[in-house]
């Protein structure tokens, strides 16, 4: 067995103070080895020796195996790496203090851009097929949105919100294109799941920058594709403190403008039941527009615009294909 001979500390007794980088294999027989080790350190006294032997009688000369050498500079390696996971915590921490405090002082970048700009709209009513109803129910919007100062004048309110339910693939995210398309207005798209993040207060810093973007460049539609998932139900919990901030924010911005003032904010969810009640109410998302599933006429219309742009068979019985679909999305019939 391998044992490493330690150095002790004379002014405080037996403790050990540092190793020495000598090993030796001391075998059956240990006293006559530790003798011969001993004798070795002429540097030593006889009192320094005899303190060493009665050391090593009571345990106090520590052993080791050179596996243990090297575990022990594993746990150094493995101490190090925590004092830097602590660092990087304690730096997290401060940084969404921060950010919390003031959304604008720390520009962080985790994922979308943080600018919020217009896409350019070339989609209209004439491109969504099988959405008849929601068609009709979404062109007030559009009159308003063309010549907002004829409806003032006349006196007349549209809704801040208008939210389409719908499963998905019903053409939901399509309409609201069409809508901006049709007015020639900007279109600021964003889904809900951008605005969650790791930081405290980042997803309300976005909720307002896309409001702010919106209103210079009024009149145009804010579309907020998945709203159940920055608009869901508000929780008490003391474990989430910061949960509700996103949502509180989308709310404030909807109270923030007047209904005639050009914004247009169009939510599109497939989970109705998960949204906050608050945001359903008069004065946000007054509206709500049924976006199902397409029925014989529409899947008929959907079947005619994809085949047309494909070499299809000339005998492709496009009304039995149509017949065979109940129940598909027009997502269903594209794919």
């Amino acid at each position: 067995m391998y044992f490493t001979i330690l150095k002790i500390s004379f002014t405080t007794g037996l403790n050990v103070s540092e190793t020495t980088d000598k090993q030796t294999n001391l075998g059956p027989d240990v006293a006559p080895r530790l003798e011969k080790l001993l004798n070795e350190h002429t540097v030593l006294t006889h009192q320094q020796k005899d303190k060493i032997k009665i050391a090593f009688a009571e345990g106090y000369l520590a052993g080791s195996h050179p596996d243990n050498v090297r575990g022990t500079k594993a746990s150094k390696y493995l101490k190090l790496v925590q004092q830097l996971l602590t660092i990087v915590l304690f730096l997290a921490i401060f940084v969404s203090l921060m950010a919390s405090v003031s959304g604008t002082v720390f520009r962080i970048q985790l994922g979308n851009q943080v600018e919020v700009d217009p896409e350019d709209i070339s989609v209209t009513f004439d491109d969504v097929k099988g959405a008849d109803e929601a068609k009709q129910e979404l062109k007030d919007v559009v009159e308003f949105l063309k010549s907002p100062e004829k409806f003032s004048t006349l006196g007349g309110k549209l809704p801040k919100g208008v939210l389409l339910v719908g499963p998905p693939g019903t053409g939901k995210t399509l309409l609201a294109r069409a809508v901006a398309g049709e007015a020639r207005v900007p279109f600021f798209h964003a889904a809900g799941p951008e605005f969650d993040e790791i930081l405290v207060g980042q997803g309300a810093r976005r909720v307002r920058d896309l409001f702010k973007a919106a209103k210079e460049r009024a009149p145009c539609v804010i579309f907020i594709d998945e709203i159940d998932s920055v608009g869901a139900k508000r929780t008490n919990s003391v474990l989430h403190p910061y949960a509700n901030q996103t949502i509180n924010q989308l709310l404030s911005e909807m109270d923030g403008f007047h209904q005639n003032e050009g914004v247009i904010v169009l939510g599109a969810t497939n989970r109705r039941d998960d949204l906050d009640p608050a945001l359903l109410r008069p004065g946000r998302f007054d509206v709500e527009v049924s976006v199902p599933t397409p029925d014989y006429g529409g899947r008929l219309e959907i079947l005619r615009l994809y085949v047309a742009r494909v070499a299809a068979h000339p005998e492709l019985d496009v009304e039995a294909l149509a017949r065979g679909t109940t129940g598909f999305t027009g997502a269903d019939l594209e794919s």
